[in-house]
């Protein structure tokens, strides 16, 4: 469990590589499922009242438009490891955001200026990490070169944020 946790540290790091990545489907839907739990409970704290449903769109896009670019690229059989890596290297993440998310509401940050400011830039930081982390699995995963995984991420992040502002217009 313990080496399970170091690898996904390493995946943020951008050292690990998600053929690593344990081929479990009990811990891929243990992951989503912590994923979704910390996402419902970010989009609960902005006062969305559809938080639950958009937490289960956003990573449900993510996994298709996954499979459809590893489907693509002659690599579906990696798409257990590839989304096993994702989500446990997102995991994370989504807890620093949730910090930071937090922290922005208790400062009331419409009225805190440079207080908001600072937790506005660290979301955007967590909003670059991401992609870029999505850009080094996907680079391995389907075999690509920064360059093209770069654009790939770039529009899946943007896919999955659309799709679900689509999908369920109050989600976010």
């Amino acid at each position: 469990m313990i080496q399970l946790v170091f690898y996904f540290f390493e995946l943020l790091s951008f050292k690990g590589s998600p053929s690593d990545a344990p081929y479990s489907p009990r811990l891929l839907a243990a992951l989503i499922l912590i994923d979704i739990s910390l996402e419902a409970i970010g989009n609960y704290g902005f006062g969305n009242a559809n938080a639950f449903v958009g937490a289960i769109i956003s990573p449900a896009l993510l996994c298709g438009a996954v499979a459809g670019i590893l489907a693509l690229r002659n690599s579906s059989a990696r798409l257990m490891q590839t989304l096993t890596a994702y989500f446990g290297a997102v995991i994370p993440l989504n807890l620093l955001s949730l910090g930071l998310a937090l922290g922005y509401q208790t400062v009331n940050a419409p009225k805190a200026g440079s207080v908001a400011a600072f937790f506005a830039l660290g979301m955007l930081c967590m909003l670059l990490w991401h992609t870029a982390l999505l850009v080094h699995i996907l680079r391995a995963s389907a075999n690509w070169l920064t360059i093209q995984a770069l654009p790939a991420a770039i529009a899946l992040t943007i896919f999955v944020t659309v799709g679900v502002q689509l999908l369920l217009p109050s989600a976010g």
